[in-house]
């Protein structure tokens, strides 16, 4: 398991690919609230890898395997943090973000 350390309490769970072709773009998924990472790789993620794109999908905190503080409230504003620090980093060559439903949202914040 894979997961970025935010503090001592909190973490994100990430799944990621790098390209593996000079010209690969990353594909970073930010999916809808009721999602998760997985739900990339049960669909989209695999062509795109065989295309030698790379891939990025990680779940929100409190999601599954990525742990948060007790009576943290998960605002948007927290969401987008977490996902700023997480492109900062693991620096994503040639970042293409995707978002499904509020994950659009928050990919354009």
């Amino acid at each position: 398991m894979t997961q970025l350390a935010l503090s001592d309490t909190d973490g994100l769970y990430y799944e990621y690919k790098e390209p593996t072709t000079d010209t690969g773009k990353t594909f970073v998924f930010i999916h809808a609230i009721t999602g998760d990472a997985s739900m990339w790789e049960n669909s989209i993620a695999p062509i795109l890898r065989d295309a030698g794109h790379g891939t990025l999908a990680y779940n929100f905190r409190g999601q599954a395997n990525s742990p948060f503080s007790p009576g943290l409230e998960l605002t948007e504003a927290v969401i987008v943090d977490d996902l700023v620090r997480l492109l900062e980093e693991l620096s994503p060559r040639n970042s293409v973000l995707v978002g499904l439903s509020i994950g659009s949202l928050y990919a354009v914040k």
